[in-house]
């Protein structure tokens, strides 16, 4: 699995299956900074990625990759999902947002294995573990912010594991990041030139792509969205 992959599992895949404090209440709004390391069977470590997670109080999230001006994945919740990259986004609807509450712990709808509690960055925060057949991961969240994620380690099978470190934690969201109004709209294969035109000269990823752009237009079609 890439490090774009892990990310993406890692921040997007996670909520769509957990247990709702809907987001039209009142979130408390975070932006949180990660370090992502990689460590290999043979127990060498290298920094595979940085990333930053944001929540606005009206529950819209955000993943943004790199230090500067990687690309940018949000979730409002309405259901638009946004991807931003430079100029360009994609917009899309999915399912509206749910997240974890503290009132249950900060509990998942997934079978999950309850952990301990201690101190992470100065949040109070528990431990939540999660399995599969080939990987399972040890995640923090802090349950006195609702249920901020503070910490995770993804442990595979292979003995290889990903640690996302926590680098700095403010009690806001910036603006900023959220800001995609005046971005051009247009399909997944116009967001990164440099990509596209890597992913042209191989007829897998293409293939790919262009199911991409084909699922983005059957989707903006199927929700009103314009073409």
């Amino acid at each position: 699995m890439s490090s774009k992959q892990l990310i993406l599992y890692f921040a997007f895949a996670m909520p769509i299956a957990l247990t709702a404090q809907q987001p039209a209440a009142a979130v408390k709004p975070f932006t949180a900074e990660f370090e992502e390391t990689a460590v290999n069977r043979n127990g060498q470590p290298r920094i595979a990625s940085y990333q930053t997670i944001a929540i606005r109080s009206d529950g819209a999230r955000l993943l943004k990759l790199g230090l500067h001006d990687g690309p940018r994945y949000l979730t409002f919740p309405s259901g638009l999902n946004v991807t931003a990259h430079g100029s360009r986004k994609s917009t899309t609807k999915g399912m509206g947002m749910t997240m974890r509450s503290s009132s249950d712990e900060c509990a998942g709808t997934r079978p999950e294995e309850r952990g301990s509690i201690r101190d992470v960055f100065g949040y109070r925060a528990i431990m939540w573990t999660d399995r599969s057949s080939d990987r399972y991961s040890e995640t923090w969240y802090a349950l006195d912010y609702d249920c901020a994620m503070l910490e995770r380690t993804l442990y595979f099978s292979t003995g290889e594991k990903s640690i996302l470190t926590l680098k700095s934690f403010k009690e806001s969201a910036d603006p900023n990041l959220f800001d995609v109004e005046k971005l051009i709209e247009g399909p997944p294969s116009q967001l990164d030139q440099v990509e596209l035109d890597e992913c042209l000269a191989n007829d897998s990823c293409k293939r790919r792509l262009e199911e991409r752009d084909a699922a983005y237009h059957a989707n903006r079609k199927r929700n009103g969205l314009g073409q």
